[in-house]
C-alpha cells in the first residue's frame, strides 16, 4: 500500500470507506494533482464533488492531507 490514498465521489457522506477509494500514489503531489483533477469529471457516470487524500502514515487517525475544491469558475 502506497502513502497517499485518494477518495473521491458524487456525492458526500459520512464513513464512504474504501468505496470511495480511488487511486493511490507514492508522493502528495501526485496525489493532490489527481485528486484536483477529479473534480468536476464524470469518472464513474456522475459529476465528482468531492475528493481529498488521506496520508496513511500519520496515524492513529489517518489525517486528511489534502482537499480538492471546486475552482472558482466551476462551482456548481
Amino acid at each position: 500500500m502506497k502513502r497517499f490514498q485518494v477518495f473521491a465521489g458524487q456525492y458526500y457522506y459520512p464513513q464512504g470507506g474504501w468505496e470511495d477509494w480511488h487511486s493511490e500514489y507514492d508522493t502528495m503531489a501526485e496525489a493532490a494533482a489527481v485528486s484536483q483533477a477529479l473534480i468536476g469529471k464524470e469518472p464513474w457516470g456522475g459529476k465528482c464533488n468531492w475528493a481529498h487524500v488521506a496520508d496513511f502514515e500519520k496515524p492513529p487517525t489517518y489525517g486528511l492531507a489534502y482537499v480538492a475544491k471546486y475552482p472558482e469558475k466551476a462551482k456548481p
